[in-house]
Protein backbone atom coordinates (compact mmCIF):
# COMPACT_ATOMS: atom_id res chain seq x y z
CA UNK A 1 0.00 0.00 0.00
CA UNK A 2 1.10 3.75 -0.63
CA UNK A 3 0.76 4.59 3.13
CA UNK A 4 3.12 2.35 4.18
CA UNK A 5 5.69 2.58 1.38
CA UNK A 6 5.72 6.21 2.14
CA UNK A 7 5.80 6.21 6.09
CA UNK A 8 7.86 2.65 6.32
CA UNK A 9 10.21 4.28 3.65
CA UNK A 10 10.47 7.54 5.73
CA UNK A 11 11.06 5.90 9.15
CA UNK A 12 13.63 3.45 7.08
CA UNK A 13 15.42 6.72 6.05
CA UNK A 14 15.42 8.02 9.49
CA UNK A 15 16.91 4.99 11.10
CA UNK A 16 19.93 4.85 8.78
CA UNK A 17 20.90 8.64 9.46
CA UNK A 18 20.76 7.62 12.97
CA UNK A 19 22.95 4.63 12.42
CA UNK A 20 25.47 6.79 10.42
CA UNK A 21 25.56 9.35 13.28
CA UNK A 22 26.67 6.59 15.49
CA UNK A 23 29.50 5.93 12.66
CA UNK A 24 28.49 2.50 11.93
CA UNK A 25 30.46 1.31 8.76
CA UNK A 26 28.81 2.65 5.54
CA UNK A 27 28.30 -1.30 4.87
CA UNK A 28 26.48 -2.23 7.44
CA UNK A 29 24.00 1.03 6.83
CA UNK A 30 23.40 0.14 3.25
CA UNK A 31 22.82 -3.46 4.17
CA UNK A 32 20.58 -2.43 6.45
CA UNK A 33 18.72 -0.24 3.94
CA UNK A 34 18.31 -3.39 1.77
CA UNK A 35 17.47 -5.75 4.54
CA UNK A 36 14.68 -3.25 5.75
CA UNK A 37 13.37 -2.61 1.45
CA UNK A 38 13.38 -6.61 1.46
CA UNK A 39 10.44 -7.24 4.29
CA UNK A 40 8.79 -4.01 3.07
CA UNK A 41 7.89 -5.71 -0.23
CA UNK A 42 7.16 -8.48 1.46
CA UNK A 43 4.68 -6.68 3.46
CA UNK A 44 3.23 -4.78 0.36
CA UNK A 45 2.71 -8.35 -1.23
CA UNK A 46 0.11 -9.72 1.92
CA UNK A 47 -1.56 -5.76 1.53
CA UNK A 48 -0.67 -4.45 4.98
CA UNK A 49 -0.95 -1.18 4.59
CA UNK A 50 0.45 1.01 7.72
CA UNK A 51 3.16 -0.02 9.87
CA UNK A 52 1.27 0.03 12.96
CA UNK A 53 -0.77 -2.61 11.11
CA UNK A 54 2.59 -4.75 11.34
CA UNK A 55 1.57 -7.83 13.22
CA UNK A 56 4.05 -10.34 14.75
CA UNK A 57 2.43 -13.14 12.18
CA UNK A 58 3.34 -10.79 9.52
CA UNK A 59 6.82 -10.75 10.90
CA UNK A 60 6.94 -14.85 11.41
CA UNK A 61 5.84 -15.11 7.84
CA UNK A 62 8.66 -13.41 7.03
CA UNK A 63 10.92 -15.52 8.97
CA UNK A 64 9.52 -18.66 7.07
CA UNK A 65 9.52 -17.06 3.51
CA UNK A 66 13.46 -16.25 4.32
CA UNK A 67 13.74 -20.27 5.45
CA UNK A 68 11.68 -21.66 2.61
CA UNK A 69 12.54 -19.39 -0.91
CA UNK A 70 15.84 -20.40 -2.40
CA UNK A 71 18.03 -17.54 -3.24
CA UNK A 72 20.79 -17.97 -6.26
CA UNK A 73 23.97 -19.36 -5.54
CA UNK A 74 27.41 -18.22 -5.85
CA UNK A 75 29.12 -17.05 -9.32
CA UNK A 76 29.55 -19.94 -11.63
CA UNK A 77 26.56 -21.60 -9.88
CA UNK A 78 22.76 -21.97 -11.22
CA UNK A 79 22.19 -24.06 -8.45
CA UNK A 80 19.45 -21.91 -5.84
CA UNK A 81 20.48 -22.59 -2.71
CA UNK A 82 18.30 -22.23 0.59
CA UNK A 83 19.57 -19.16 3.10
CA UNK A 84 21.95 -20.43 6.25
CA UNK A 85 19.95 -20.38 9.39
CA UNK A 86 22.93 -17.50 10.19
CA UNK A 87 21.43 -15.33 7.43
CA UNK A 88 17.95 -15.52 8.54
CA UNK A 89 18.79 -14.77 12.02
CA UNK A 90 20.47 -11.75 11.20
CA UNK A 91 17.73 -10.57 8.87
CA UNK A 92 15.85 -10.99 11.85
CA UNK A 93 18.04 -8.79 14.51
CA UNK A 94 18.20 -6.13 11.81
CA UNK A 95 14.54 -5.54 12.08
CA UNK A 96 14.41 -6.30 15.70
CA UNK A 97 16.81 -2.97 16.07
CA UNK A 98 15.12 -1.55 13.48
CA UNK A 99 11.43 -1.31 15.89
CA UNK A 100 13.40 -1.06 18.28
CA UNK A 101 14.26 2.05 17.56
CA UNK A 102 10.75 2.92 16.40
CA UNK A 103 9.51 1.78 19.76
CA UNK A 104 11.84 3.60 21.79
CA UNK A 105 11.66 7.05 20.29
CA UNK A 106 7.56 6.37 19.85
CA UNK A 107 7.49 6.42 16.51
CA UNK A 108 5.25 2.96 16.83
CA UNK A 109 2.63 2.02 19.11
CA UNK A 110 3.61 -2.03 19.88
CA UNK A 111 6.83 -3.96 18.11
CA UNK A 112 5.84 -7.14 15.63
CA UNK A 113 9.46 -8.36 16.13
CA UNK A 114 9.79 -8.24 20.23
CA UNK A 115 8.67 -11.99 21.37
CA UNK A 116 9.95 -13.78 18.32
CA UNK A 117 12.37 -16.46 18.82
CA UNK A 118 15.15 -16.51 15.86
CA UNK A 119 15.99 -19.74 14.46
CA UNK A 120 17.96 -22.42 15.78
CA UNK A 121 21.80 -21.97 14.47
CA UNK A 122 23.03 -25.21 12.85
CA UNK A 123 25.71 -26.92 15.08
CA UNK A 124 28.29 -26.47 12.80
CA UNK A 125 32.10 -27.04 14.05
CA UNK A 126 34.44 -24.34 12.75
CA UNK A 127 36.35 -24.83 9.14
CA UNK A 128 39.35 -22.89 10.30
CA UNK A 129 41.09 -22.07 13.64
CA UNK A 130 43.43 -19.36 13.99
CA UNK A 131 47.03 -20.35 15.12
CA UNK A 132 48.93 -18.59 18.42
CA UNK A 133 50.94 -16.38 15.37
CA UNK A 134 48.07 -15.58 13.09
CA UNK A 135 46.27 -14.78 16.22
CA UNK A 136 49.04 -12.30 17.09
CA UNK A 137 49.13 -10.86 13.36
CA UNK A 138 45.15 -10.20 13.44
CA UNK A 139 45.56 -8.41 17.16
CA UNK A 140 48.41 -6.11 15.49
CA UNK A 141 46.81 -5.32 12.08
CA UNK A 142 44.88 -2.12 13.37
CA UNK A 143 47.38 1.57 13.30
CA UNK A 144 46.62 2.29 16.72
CA UNK A 145 47.89 5.94 16.01
CA UNK A 146 44.37 6.81 14.38
CA UNK A 147 40.95 6.85 16.37
CA UNK A 148 39.93 3.77 14.44
CA UNK A 149 42.39 2.05 14.73
CA UNK A 150 42.48 2.15 18.67
CA UNK A 151 38.65 1.01 18.44
CA UNK A 152 39.82 -2.01 16.22
CA UNK A 153 42.45 -2.65 18.77
CA UNK A 154 40.19 -2.69 21.15
CA UNK A 155 37.50 -4.37 19.74
CA UNK A 156 39.93 -7.65 18.61
CA UNK A 157 41.11 -7.38 22.57
CA UNK A 158 38.19 -7.73 23.98
CA UNK A 159 36.93 -10.74 21.86
CA UNK A 160 40.05 -12.81 22.14
CA UNK A 161 39.83 -12.43 26.03
CA UNK A 162 36.00 -12.68 26.76
CA UNK A 163 35.28 -14.90 23.91
CA UNK A 164 31.69 -12.85 23.48
CA UNK A 165 29.65 -13.46 20.40
CA UNK A 166 29.87 -11.02 17.38
CA UNK A 167 26.37 -9.71 18.69
CA UNK A 168 27.41 -9.52 22.30
CA UNK A 169 30.56 -7.59 21.24
CA UNK A 170 28.95 -4.99 18.89
CA UNK A 171 25.91 -4.36 21.66
CA UNK A 172 27.98 -3.84 24.20
CA UNK A 173 27.75 -0.29 26.00
CA UNK A 174 30.11 1.90 28.05
CA UNK A 175 28.04 0.89 31.10
CA UNK A 176 28.51 -2.73 30.63
CA UNK A 177 32.23 -2.22 31.46
CA UNK A 178 34.02 -2.77 34.64
CA UNK A 179 37.70 -1.86 34.37
CA UNK A 180 38.21 -1.69 38.00
CA UNK A 181 37.13 -5.46 38.18
CA UNK A 182 38.15 -6.78 34.85
CA UNK A 183 34.64 -8.01 34.02
CA UNK A 184 32.02 -7.55 31.39
CA UNK A 185 28.03 -7.53 31.73
CA UNK A 186 26.39 -9.07 28.96
CA UNK A 187 22.74 -8.17 28.46
CA UNK A 188 20.66 -10.79 27.21
CA UNK A 189 23.67 -13.15 25.40
CA UNK A 190 22.58 -16.19 24.81
CA UNK A 191 20.53 -18.10 25.93
CA UNK A 192 18.40 -14.82 26.56
CA UNK A 193 20.18 -13.89 29.63
CA UNK A 194 22.60 -11.48 31.75
CA UNK A 195 25.83 -12.94 32.40
CA UNK A 196 29.18 -11.39 33.53
CA UNK A 197 32.21 -12.52 31.86
CA UNK A 198 35.84 -11.65 33.02
CA UNK A 199 38.39 -9.02 30.95
CA UNK A 200 42.09 -10.01 30.60
CA UNK A 201 44.63 -7.32 31.27
CA UNK A 202 45.62 -6.47 28.31
CA UNK A 203 42.43 -5.87 26.80
CA UNK A 204 41.37 -4.03 29.89
CA UNK A 205 44.26 -1.52 28.84
CA UNK A 206 43.13 -1.29 25.19
CA UNK A 207 39.87 -0.54 26.02
CA UNK A 208 40.79 2.06 28.76
CA UNK A 209 42.47 3.44 26.19
CA UNK A 210 40.07 3.65 23.82
CA UNK A 211 37.78 5.06 26.08
CA UNK A 212 39.77 7.93 26.83
CA UNK A 213 41.76 8.55 24.01
CA UNK A 214 40.00 7.67 20.72
CA UNK A 215 36.01 7.46 21.33
CA UNK A 216 35.60 11.35 23.11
Amino acid sequence: GAALMERYARLAAEYQDHLRARNLTAEYVVWEGLALEAFQRFLEGRGVREIDDITEEDARQYIIHLQTTPIRGGPGSREPRRRASATVRGALCGLATFFRYLLRHNRILADPIARLEPPRQESRLPRTVLTEVEMLRLLLAPDTSTAHGLRDRALLEVAYSSGLRCGELVNLDVRDVDLVRGRLFIRLGKPRRDRVVPLGRPARAWLARYLTEARP
